[in-house]
């Protein structure tokens, strides 16, 4: 259908409801599980807002859309063009199913990666009134429709009786079947949805609304919420999904757009806060799960020029009635305003009745929350942290996921071009923070693995008498601090991997984390600046 009768003649229309458009396009159930559609989309329409679409490349789209490294290669790698694939058969989808009643339709040419909004006809299937395309539209789309937008197959024809009733006999049967549906729908969201629908039911709830259908999330990826957010949804650095702020009670919505917040890639999400007396009752399928709650003082402790703010917001976290967080001070616990804080409960399960309830009760000022994760978790262990320097993602030979840059404060990222041939995994040393910088990595209560990954893509190569900083051995030293005490002094990596371009891995074994339940790594500079690629913490 798309493209069919829209050709470059086809009517254009207004700015706003080409971005009406795409806000739907977003917010649709067959594009929230794409995050990588979603973040070409958003980009490319931004784009195009900006009258800048001739920037819109195959190069620009990989690496400021989908974060591919800038010595990236059209043709060495496919993905942009594998993604547009993808890209235009779930428009097809959409608009044969949940935008088949827009007015307005996206459309990506089938060459070229620019968009364009044209006006069109609403389609109106036979079954109208439904979501669902009829037969017709299924086999001239030439796509198979994603499960959720399948059209149902009757099991079998039943023939019954016409028995003329009375109004009050039907507004009767009509509310019972109200009620029925109403108690299913809370049973099957509790317990019985599948969990892959499960994520699709709770993305449709009103962010605006506290309440919520009871349809329960639960995917391998887990469930994000960005507190006090009013968008339908938010893409992280990693690429994760974060839904608006709902299943809440009480309390209200703050925003601090103009904060600049530490430690952190992902300003949007720390930037909005639910504050007060609040709770949030979350439905759950039974299981052990990983608890993450995200925090940031983004209103307190900038006033007083004498003074931090200690002391000035403390209040209580209670999961199911158990007191995880008491007196909890996020200004004294992240050690200042505007820096994002995390922290991480393991072995958590919902109660009864299906649902997580966490409550957050004030006891100095207002208590204040950015986000809630939970992610599907190992019963008594922390699930692993592996962090990339920069703002990349990457899967390993062992298909483990490392996440983009977080917890980090100071130093400065640099892409490096140079192959790493040696690596066990090439992948995690395409980039580096350098400088003096540190990291405060959140962790459970116990006992944990840490590994450090470095290689010298720098100083290559021997140092000369004309060049006594020219490179090679003793040009890079610095030491590593964990928790105060000394991992490494005078670390060099030139000479520890016996020429440049060779990894490094350190590791060290029984670290406990600090008072604030952190894993306070510190590098500090000794000769030029200090450097690193990634780092891994495992529990033991």
């Amino acid at each position: 259908m798309m493209g069919a009768d829209m050709g470059v003649g086809a009517e254009q229309v207004g700015r706003a409801a080409e971005k009406a458009e795409l806000d739907a396009i977003l917010r649709s159930k067959i594009f929230r599980r794409a995050p990588n559609l979603s973040k070409i989309i958003a980009y490319t329409c931004e784009k195009y807002f900006e009258g800048d679409a001739a920037s819109i490349k195959e190069y620009n789209i990989a690496v400021e859309a989908l974060g591919r490294s800038p010595d990236f290669d059209p043709t060495r790698d496919s993905i942009v063009r594998v993604e547009y694939t993808r890209l235009r058969r779930r428009l097809r989808q959409y608009y044969l199913t949940e935008g088949a009643s827009s007015t307005v339709e996206l459309q990506i040419p089938e060459t070229g990666y620019a968009p364009r909004f044209v006006a069109r006809n609403p389609q109106k299937p036979d079954n109208a009134g439904s979501e669902q395309p009829n037969e017709a539209q299924v086999r001239s789309s030439g796509e198979a429709l994603p499960a959720e937008a399948r059209p149902q197959q009757p099991r079998g024809r039943k023939r019954w009786l016409a028995i003329p009733l009375s109004r009050s006999t039907k507004r009767t049967l009509v509310a019972a079947a109200t009620i029925v549906g109403v108690i299913a729908s809370i049973v099957v969201g509790r317990h019985l949805i599948d969990p892959e629908d499960r994520l699709e039911a709770a993305d449709s709830t009103s962010p605006e609304s506290g309440s919520s259908s009871g349809a329960a999330p639960g995917t391998h990826e887990g469930l994000r919420i960005a507190a006090g957010s009013q968008a339908p949804q938010y893409v992280d650095a990693s690429g994760r999904l974060w839904l608006g702020d709902r299943w809440f009670e009480g309390g209200h919505a703050i925003e601090r757009k103009e904060n600049r917040i530490l430690r952190t890639l992902d300003q949007t999400l720390y930037q909005t806060a639910r504050v007060g007396r609040f709770q949030y009752h979350i439905p759950l399928r039974p299981g052990i799960y990983q608890l993450h709650l995200h925090f940031a003082e983004t209103a307190l402790g900038l006033v007083d020029p004498e003074s931090s703010g200690e002391g000035l917001r403390r209040f209580d976290v209670i999961v199911n009635g158990q007191t995880v967080l008491s007196n909890f001070d996020v200004l004294a616990d992240s050690s200042g305003p505007n820096i994002a804080n995390e922290k991480v409960f393991i072995d958590i399960t919902p109660s009864n009745d299906g649902f997580l309830h966490l409550s957050f009760n004030p006891q100095i000022r207002e208590a204040i929350l950015s986000g809630i994760e939970i992610i599907p978790g190992i019963r008594g262990k922390m699930l692993p942290v592996r962090i990339l320097t920069g703002a990349r993602v990457h899967y390993d030979s062992k298909k483990q996921f490392w996440g983009a840059d977080r917890y980090f404060r100071g130093g400065r990222i640099i892409r490096r071009f140079a192959p790493v041939p040696h690596a066990e995994e090439p992948g995690l040393h395409l980039a580096e923070r350098w400088g003096h910088f540190d990291y405060a990595i959140p962790v459970a209560p116990g006992s944990y693995t840490v590994k450090l990954i470095f290689s010298e893509s720098y100083f290559g190569q021997p140092r000369t008498q004309k060049s006594e900083s020219g490179g090679g051995a003793g040009s890079r030293l610095f030491d590593v601090y964990c928790n105060g005490v000394a991992l490494l002094r005078n670390f060099d990596i030139y000479r520890e991997a016996g020429g440049p371009n060779r990894a490094v891995e350190k590791v060290f074994r029984g670290i406990r984390p600090n008072a604030q339940n952190k894993i306070a790594l510190s590098f500090v500079p000794v000769r030029d600046y200090p450097c690193l690629k990634a780092i891994e913490v495992t529990p033991e």
